[in-house]
């Protein structure tokens, strides 16, 4: 404003001459006039001062006004803007932006009207998507995979500030979830393998593998199985004693179960469904039967033999693949030799003990099976003497007691091959023969 001249001559709509202005007394000045001529900055008071005029002359300036009308202009784009990626998925996203507040609105007194946002519809064809009162737009109708860009604008009774810096987003979202597990006994191990899901738009970075347990719970063991580090090839080798131990205490022939989740940048898919099918837990083998004696058992030798291990919650569920027969040399089972089985390995299920065998001496027999998992216990203890029938006699005499009449039968004592005879048989033919 300059101090000479009539003031009210500068301001359009705010002429000093005109009668209604005259009468009133008042005017009203386009707020742009006022920027422009003055070049105050937003929230400057507007300073005015005003004198009279009449036939008789021009009279003294009032003082300028210490209050009032402060400059007012359009908002600024001091709004941050954001995409509210929890919310986005492939097919949407949330454009959140911050509320204008005090001079940035346009000035310390001047409301917002609206907000306007824009997007490129992923062509950098930018269109009007929005006018709201609302601090966010939601997008929906969107594809995966696709980057979409934004930017916003607020309004106030000047019409509009300048636009936000843009801001852009990817849509994608977790994973899908995952295919149930595989699961299959490799060796002594339970072997987890899986699929990756269709990723959602972002790369696959790991996994979750949750093992079933007894009571009914999934759990992860990082130890055991890292989905994370075992990403690339996909699958896992769980040791079968593992699963049997805690937190896990799973039993013989109980289904193994496990749900596997994907990760990417976006966060976690769902769990999936677990395992119907697949490995059940194997044991060691069960005590077998006692040995029996064989009927090649003598004084000299002793003929052993067992039973084999048919069934499958005999054997533990894997194949027996050695059976291990001690005995105890005499000692009534203090000490124990080892016969057969240990090593090598040996699915015999008979074997004769000749080797320091004495005659009429009792020996112990134990035996035992062993799979992949390890060896069983042992059977009862078996004692078979080192023994059998007494040989053949020769032909008995016969003559006649002189003193009795009575017929005298007389023989020598066979061979008691390793045991006392007890007692003999005697026959004596008939006419018939």
């Amino acid at each position: 404003m300059t101090a000479s001249g009539d003031f009210a001559y500068l301001l359009p709509n705010c002429d000093g001459k005109l009668a209604e202005v005259v009468s009133s007394p008042q005017c009203t000045a386009p707020m742009s006039a006022i920027r422009t001529l003055t070049s105050l900055p937003r929230d400057s008071l507007i300073r005015v001062k005003v004198r009279a005029h009449n036939v008789k002359g021009t009279g003294s300036w009032s003082e300028v006004n210490t209050a009032g009308a402060t400059i007012e202009t359009e908002p600024t784009n001091l709004m941050v803007v954001s995409i509210d990626v929890p919310s986005t998925t492939n097919t949407q996203t949330q454009v959140d932006y911050t509320a204008l507040t005090g001079s940035s609105r346009g000035g310390k007194d001047v409301a917002i009207t609206q907000y306007e946002v824009f997007w490129d519809q992923s062509t950098d064809n930018w269109v009007s998507l929005a006018n709201t009162t609302s601090l966010f737009t939601l997008k929906t109708g969107l594809s995966g995979g696709v980057t979409y860009s934004f930017k916003v604008r607020a309004y106030n009774k000047f019409g509009a500030g300048p636009f936000t810096s843009v801001v852009s987003v990817q849509t994608s979202q977790p994973p899908e979830t995952p295919a149930s597990p595989t699961l299959t006994i490799v060796g002594a191990h339970v072997k987890i393998a899986w699929v990756a899901p269709f990723a959602n738009y972002r790369p696959v970075l790991g996994y979750q593998i949750l093992i079933g347990t007894s009571a009914g719970t999934f759990v992860e063991s990082k130890a055991l199985c890292d989905g994370d580090a075992q990403a690339a090839v996909a699958y896992c080798l769980v040791d079968m004693h593992d699963l049997r131990a805690a937190p896990f205490n799973l039993a013989y022939d109980t289904l193994v179960q496990a749900q596997v989740l994907a990760r990417n940048a976006r966060g976690w898919s769902a769990a999936s469904a677990p395992n119907s099918a697949g490995a059940r837990i194997q044991v060691e083998p069960l005590a077998m039967t006692a040995p029996a004696r064989g009927s090649a058992t003598g004084p000299t030798q002793i003929d052993v033999n067992w039973s084999a291990l048919t069934i499958a919650a005999d054997y533990g569920g894997s194949s027996v693949l050695s059976y291990h027969l001690q005995y105890d040399n005499g000692t009534n089972a203090v000490t124990w030799r080892d016969v057969i089985g240990l090593a090598p390995d040996s699915l015999a299920t008979s074997v004769i003990v000749s080797s320091n065998v004495v005659s009429g001496t009792l020996y112990g027999f134990r035996v035992r099976a062993r799979n992949i998992f390890g060896w069983g216990p042992y059977s009862a203890v078996t004692y078979i003497k080192a023994a059998r029938e007494p040989g053949v006699p020769i032909a008995p005499t016969t003559s006649i007691d002189s003193a009795t009449g009575g017929v005298a039968i007389a023989w020598t004592a066979p061979d008691a091959r390793g045991d006392t005879i007890t007692a003999y048989l005697i026959e004596i033919a008939d006419k018939t023969g």
